[in-house]
């Protein structure tokens, strides 16, 4: 995936970037979420950079939930191509950001609510601070689900 401006010789701005990758990860969790059921409510992923020692960025971990059938699922309920997929635009996002000069986010909290009409209401709330902030992913799967019930209660939608 490149990223094009309309404006030529215009550079990128890091909200363009942001936007073309958001979209293409929402996109992609709407997909995951109507292959696993049919009656979801709510799907998200929690994603937190992976650094190396210096720094560099070496890849994603990412927790995904989804609310349906009135169950609630953390963790596997995703095929291993749609989690590499996952992966493959969160590093490329990433990556692309670094390159063209812009602050990464460390972590960010990304889902979908569907409304009884099929209306998608997208979110998106990137963190920037090292410890991941509120997004990061614990190994408590009870502190997870309070991240996941904290995304949608900020509902900053786009």
């Amino acid at each position: 995936m490149e990223l094009k401006t309309n404006k030529p010789n215009y550079p990128l701005y890091s909200g363009d970037i942001d936007d073309e990758y958001s979209s293409a990860l929402l996109n992609h969790i709407i997909l995951a979420a109507n292959h696993a059921s049919r009656d979801w409510t709510r799907a998200a992923v929690l994603i937190n950079q992976v650094v190396s020692e210096d720094k560099g960025l070496v890849g994603a971990m990412f927790c995904p939930f989804i609310v349906g059938d009135g169950q609630r699922f953390l963790g596997k309920w995703m095929s291993d191509d749609q989690s590499n997929e996952i992966t493959r635009i969160v590093e490329t996002w990433q990556h692309r950001i670094g390159k063209s000069g812009y602050t990464n986010w460390s972590a960010i909290f990304i889902g979908v609510e569907k409304s009884d009409n099929s209306q998608y209401k997208r979110i998106w709330i990137p963190e920037y601070r090292s410890d991941y902030g509120k997004w990061h992913i614990a190994d408590s799967d009870e502190v997870n689900w309070w991240a996941f019930h904290e995304g949608f209660s900020d509902k900053p939608a786009f």
